[in-house]
Formats: structure tokens, C-alpha cells, sequence
């Protein structure tokens, strides 16, 4: 199976937050499974950082490189995505997320988030 964590998920694992199911935990921490992030994930995280909307014990540069540490496979955006981005109903109006779901309804991944608008939208999810 292929996972897709939502933006929170990955910092709450970039973090060692509690808030993190242990099932999830143990997923992402399992080296036989493969793992995605979404590039809308680490633009949302730079954005906010900047604005002061983020604080983090890691500056950019170091989630980056977590991120190759940990084998986190990172998604660009692609014109498909867009399309299925077009396609989807507004239930949820978070751009990052609404490309994150796009991103998992196109490539058929499972969505880690524990955000209950995702579950509104055609994707498979995962939290619990």
C-alpha cells in the first residue's frame, strides 16, 4: 500500500508529537512501506513558517533533509492533478488540501489525516 500524509500528519512525525495514532506511527516508521509527501505540503510549511503562522524546532533546510532520511517520496504537481482538482466538489476550501486529495484520487493513494473533510472526497483514508 501507498500513503500520502496530510501536512499535519508529517509534522506531528517530523516532530515526535504524541498525536499520532500508534498504527500511523508505525506505518510511516515501517521501512517496507512506502511513504509520500506532497510538494503542496512542504509549500504550505514554507509559507507558514514565514508568515509566523509555523514555529518548528527545524528550520526548512532541515525538514528537507529529514525528509530524504526518512525515505518520504515527494510528489509534484502534475497537470492530471490539477484536472482531478477541477472535478472536486467544495467541501473542503484549503487549497493545500483540496491538492492533496486531488494528488490521492488520481494516484490511488491512501490519505493519512485525521482532517474529517477529507472524508467527504472519493479518497481512501487512514488515521485510526
Amino acid at each position: 500500500m501507498n500513503y500520502l500524509l496530510d501536512t499535519h500528519t508529517f509534522l506531528w512525525f517530523a516532530s515526535g508529537s504524541g498525536n499520532l495514532p500508534v498504527k500511523v506511527l508505525d506505518i510511516i516508521s515501517d521501512a517496507e512501506v512506502k511513504c509520500y509527501l506532497s510538494i503542496a505540503s512542504l509549500w504550505e510549511i514554507a509559507i507558514k513558517m514565514e508568515i509566523g503562522k509555523l514555529s518548528m524546532s527545524m528550520n526548512f533546510d532541515e525538514i528537507s533533509a529529514f525528509c530524504l532520511r526518512n525515505d518520504f517520496t515527494i510528489l509534484q504537481i502534475e497537470i492530471q492533478h490539477l484536472l482531478e482538482l477541477q472535478k472536486l466538489t467544495r467541501f473542503h476550501s484549503d487549497p493545500f488540501d483540496r491538492l492533496i486529495i486531488a494528488k490521492a484520487a488520481s494516484d490511488n493513494l491512501i490519505v493519512m489525516t485525521r482532517d474529517k473533510n477529507f472524508s467527504k472526497y472519493p479518497v481512501q483514508l487512514m488515521w485510526n
